[in-house]
């Protein structure tokens, strides 16, 4: 059901973001009884989510739930609520109920049986239309609206939206060309809330030898060690690694370089060693 914004009523909650995070949010606000819109600033849903997984979609992983947040890194325990709630075994049922088998080829990774991720966007998305939540898409989310220290709502550049509850799904900004514009930074920083300076991650390394473009399309299970700095010797990384064009993507970088050296944080280029 589409939602216009002039002659809607007092929403109980308004998710920023048709992401796979914001439509399971509105899938389940819907569920509990809610009256729930879903707000997108690009013209189709999950735009990003179509492009994961090389456009297969991996879901998620064979690992219990300690293991996957070892894996993740320093942080990862901030998954556990998370987790607690639809761990991999019941997001693979969830899907199932819902269409959408999944299969692990590996052993590892777990992807649709579809081979693409447009069957879980189409089961996400067809959800979200079965339990009647309002969606507005091309729509940009301006700034919260609050008052007597609670939101009221969200302006957007459709009009103002009177909801009793917000929730921002917006991802982080590593993919704006995908709808991943950071924007969702911006809004709870003008709603008062402190925001860490974010990190780039998933990133390459770019080399300056042109012999990687030889190389392009090769990955190596696992990677070589990526050790800081000279005080922090044992805390390194190890994964895969894929030769590309231009350098060579470490997958497991973004963990390492979100903690690592000066070198990393704050500058482009690392010296050779």
């Amino acid at each position: 059901m589409q939602l216009n914004p002039s002659s809607a009523p007092i929403l109980d909650v308004i998710i920023v973001g048709a992401g796979p995070a914001g439509m399971m949010a509105a899938i389940s606000s819907a569920r509990h009884g809610a009256q729930a819109a879903i707000l997108e600033q690009l013209d189709r849903p999950g735009v990003k989510l179509l492009a994961t997984g090389g456009g297969r979609c991996n879901v998620t992983n064979l690992l219990d739930s300690d293991s996957f947040m070892e894996h993740v890194g320093k942080n990862g325990r901030f998954m556990q609520p998370a987790l607690s709630a639809m761990n991999g075994p019941m997001l693979r049922a969830f899907l199932a109920e819902h269409g959408v088998p999944t299969v692990s080829p590996d052993r590892f990774h777990v992807y649709p049986a579809s081979n693409t991720s447009a069957s879980v966007l189409h089961a996400l998305w067809k959800l979200c239309a079965e339990r009647n939540v309002k969606r507005l898409l091309g729509t940009e989310a301006k700034s919260l609206l609050t008052g007597n220290e609670s939101v009221t709502g969200m302006d957007t550049s459709s009009g103002r939206i009177a909801a009793r509850n917000v929730i921002l799904a917006t991802g982080g900004k590593s993919y704006p060309d995908l709808g991943s514009t950071g924007s969702g930074y911006s809004l709870a920083a003008r709603a008062g809330h402190t925001i860490i300076t974010p990190l780039p991650v998933l990133v390459p390394l770019v080399t300056r030898e042109m012999w990687p473009r030889e190389l392009s399309g090769v990955s190596l299970p696992p990677g070589p060690r990526l050790d800081r700095s000279a005080a922090a010797q044992k805390a390194g990384c190890t994964g895969d690694m894929l030769f590309t064009m231009t350098g060579v993507p470490a997958l497991r970088f973004s963990t390492f370089r979100a903690t690592s050296s000066p070198c990393f944080r704050n500058t482009a280029t690392c010296p050779s060693a």
